[in-house]
């Protein structure tokens, strides 16, 4: 199991993350290769605040709308942002946008991201949706959050065959993670 997981479980102020086994350790391991992060599907900040521990500028996009019969907790940006702070991340190191996505907020017409993080909606088209606006605006890694659900995964092969500046990153034997990754392998 991940050695950042227990402990993000144990400090975050307010819900949970959504990350299990292994996730947290390769979105910190990529991540940390550069300074700036989006993602859709933020949730309570988990994977945000990972990519925050890893150096990272983060850009989280979620409706953080729900609906009634949602049994869990239901976060919202200041849950987001009291978890972020409960690690002591530098607060102005973290940008939230409450939008439906598609299409990335207007804010970050024109920015570039070294990683993103694709974990809204787990239909094949919100995926791919998902993947054709972060994909776009991603110099280095996408990742693929839950894809040993159907959505997820699917949509990650439609980009490795549709689009062939994206590459497969293999994970290595004994990695226990729901997370895919695909890297740009040209412009």
């Amino acid at each position: 199991m991940s050695r950042y997981v227990p402990e993000i479980k144990e400090r975050m102020e307010r819900g949970h993350p959504l990350l299990y086994d292994d996730d947290a350790d390769v979105l910190f391991t990529l991540a940390r290769r550069g300074t700036s992060y989006v993602e859709v599907g933020t949730y309570c900040g988990g994977s945000a605040i990972v990519a925050g521990l890893a150096g990272c500028e983060v850009f989280g996009i979620d409706t953080w709308s729900y609906p009634q019969d949602m049994k869990t907790f239901r976060p919202t940006p200041d849950d987001v942002r009291a978890n972020w702070a409960a690690f002591g991340l530098d607060p102005e190191k973290l940008h939230l946008y409450q939008q439906a996505h598609p299409p990335l907020p207007p804010e970050l017409a024109g920015r570039a991201f070294d990683t993103g993080f694709i974990d809204g909606a787990h239909d094949v088209e919100s995926a791919w949706r998902d993947w054709a606006s972060v994909s776009e605006r991603v110099r280095g890694y996408v990742l693929f959050h839950d894809a040993n659900r159907a959505g997820p995964y699917w949509a990650m092969l439609k980009a490795l065959k549709e689009d062939r500046r994206w590459g497969r990153v293999a994970l290595p034997i004994g990695c226990t993670t729901t997370i895919r990754i695909l890297k740009r392998i040209s412009d």
